[in-house]
């Protein structure tokens, strides 16, 4: 019976809470969190699970810093961000937060490298 509901599309509830967090763990990166200066950090997507007790948060980081370092860093700060989560979404439950590298940026960076070697490769055949 588990299965046939992650199966299922999300609930519009899911689709609102998750975009509510989406906004608020912006805000809360953007003005609470003391990343390193060097990174751009954005949230590009929140999933919350049917019961609405875990969120996963994928996140793209830009800049000369390891993505590696800045997912540690908010591991460690997990607490702290899920407080202010709750002060600012209200849930009946505080969700369990999951922390991912979004990897849609390394994608189209890959994306770009091959078309830039097509146009170089057609501009030495030309």
């Amino acid at each position: 019976m588990k299965e046939v509901s992650q199966v299922m599309a999300k609930t519009r509830r899911q689709e609102r809470v998750a975009s509510l967090f989406q906004e608020a763990l912006s805000e809360i990166i953007r003005r609470d969190l003391h990343l390193v200066p060097e990174a751009f950090v954005t949230v590009s997507g929140v999933e919350m699970t049917g019961d609405l007790k875990v969120a996963r948060i994928y996140f793209q980081i830009f800049g000369q810093v390891s993505p590696a370092e800045i997912l540690s860093y908010l591991e460690k700060r997990k607490g702290f961000i899920r407080r202010a989560l709750a002060s600012k979404v209200n849930l009946k439950y505080n969700p369990e937060l999951i922390f991912f590298l979004d990897p849609r940026a390394e994608h189209e960076q890959k994306i770009d490298q091959l078309i830039e070697k097509i146009k170089k490769n057609e501009s030495a055949h030309n």
